[in-house]
């Protein structure tokens, strides 16, 4: 049990160093949402921290771009502690402080069209009871909105010098968002897809593989980039396992590649882990060479190459074992795949 705990920790305490804090600059240029802020000097002297964690866009037809703002209870010296601490230091009561003390103060979503377009791409057809959306800016097609809860639920838990600052930045982000520019946004990603992936490594026992070999085998293959820090990585490990053998049946399959794999005892832990669950797909350690996973922040990310290596789509974020299979078919029908 302490294992998944710290795990979980290793995975939160990652995402928050995927971006700057606002206070590391007084101009902050957020390319994957298209947003210019001027940080304000008094943000700077804030007891928590402010950090923005763009997703990027999350949808397309229309297009649909979104981001948090996160507020962490707890002074930077409180959270570089926690991340400079290895696998073996973190202990659950780390876990519990950090999970305790992260909130979000609001959310931005951009779209092609109104606040209704916007609504449902989470699936909405009116506001929740409670939540706000004010419009913040536009740029060409996209509309900017901020959403905020009426409640301060997020941050109840919170010591009362941090949940008041928090309640208060509710507001100041808004009118902080209000003035910011907004772009056309510049997803890295994207750019990935009709690239053709040629790496050569090693797979967990040492013996040497290219990717020329692993891709020719199947028609389609996914390419699963997880690491063993990433407890959203280990819990699809044995569903992995079935979608494999299932893909096998039409010519397709799955490679992982770990993401930690450059330390010993992770390998081990992840053959081991593999063992567990039924893995029984090719497995390989990052190499300097696989420049398209780069720009990788979620994890696990999930690729999809043909036979050439050439990748066929925008990449799968997070774990979405839903998803895969339908994927894989739709390419095989020679479509793209909706996102």
């Amino acid at each position: 049990m302490k294992r998944i705990f710290c795990m979980l920790l290793a995975v939160l305490l990652f995402a928050s160093l995927g971006t700057a804090t606002f206070a590391e600059e007084s101009v902050l240029d957020i390319d994957i949402m298209g947003i210019r802020m001027n940080y304000p000097e008094e943000f700077k002297e804030l007891q928590g921290i402010l950090e923005p964690d763009p997703s990027g866009i999350i949808a397309y037809d229309p297009d649909v771009y979104y981001m948090s703002i996160d507020y962490y209870a707890m002074s930077q010296e409180q959270l570089d502690e926690l991340i400079n601490k290895t696998e073996d230091e973190l202990t659950e009561a780390d876990y519990e402080f950090f999970l305790s003390s992260y909130g979000t103060i609001g959310e931005v979503l951009a779209c092609e069209g109104g606040i209704e377009t916007a609504l449902s791409a989470f699936g909405l057809d009116e506001l929740p009871k409670g939540m706000k959306m004010t419009e913040i800016g536009s740029a060409d097609k996209l509309h900017y909105y901020y959403i905020t809860q009426d409640d301060d639920e997020e941050v109840s838990g919170f010591e009362e010098k941090y949940a008041q600052e928090a309640a208060a930045l509710k507001g100041s982000v808004l009118e902080m968002l209000k003035s910011a520019e907004y772009y056309s946004p510049v997803d890295p990603i994207a750019k990935t897809v009709g690239k053709v992936v040629r790496f050569e490594t090693t797979d967990l026992d040492g013996n040497v593989v290219s990717s020329e070999d692993l891709f020719s085998a199947n028609e389609i293959t996914m390419i699963n980039y997880w690491g063993t820090w990433c407890i959203w990585c280990v819990r699809e490990l044995p569903e992995l396992a079935k979608i494999h053998s299932r893909l096998q049946e039409k010519d397709c399959g799955i490679i992982g590649i770990l993401q930690d794999g450059d330390d010993p005892e992770k390998v081990e832990l992840a053959k081991s882990l593999m063992k567990e669950n039924g893995t029984n797909y090719p497995n390989v350690v990052l190499s300097d060479d696989m420049s398209f996973l780069d720009m990788v922040s979620s994890f696990p990310t999930s690729f999809f190459v043909d036979r050439e290596g050439r990748i066929l789509c925008y990449p799968i974020a997070g774990a979405a074992v839903n998803e895969y299979e339908p994927t894989v078919d739709t390419l095989l029908a020679g479509s793209l795949p909706a996102m």
